[in-house]
């Protein structure tokens, strides 16, 4: 049986790596789109596409209560999604310069 990736699904739904970076890659840049992965452990790698065809990727920090990311090429992407998979682990630091996103409230 194939497995179908829906689109607007509110509940994680598990898939291969092929599948994820298939997700990733058919994620129409389009201001407001969006994915998140989440690894085996908890990890996530969140990205969202911005007006100017630009991809913001970050992971978040729920106990200091903000977000590190930075905008990033679909390939960059691309890699941090693949180290999730097979590594377990959000490598987002790997990628230098981040900016720290305070959460409001």
């Amino acid at each position: 049986m194939t497995e179908t990736i829906r689109r607007h699904e509110d509940d994680p739904v598990p898939v291969s790596l092929p599948q994820a970076r298939s997700l990733l890659l058919d994620l129409t840049p389009r201001a407001g789109n969006f994915a998140v992965f989440i690894g085996r452990s908890g990890g996530v790698v969140q990205m969202r596409w911005e007006n100017g065809r630009r991809l913001w990727l970050e992971t978040p920090d729920e106990k200091a209560r903000h977000s590190h990311g930075r905008h990033v090429t679909p390939d960059e992407a691309d890699d941090m999604v693949t180290i999730l998979a097979r590594e377990d682990r959000g490598a987002v630091d790997r990628l230098g310069n981040l900016e720290t996103h305070p959460w409001d409230g």
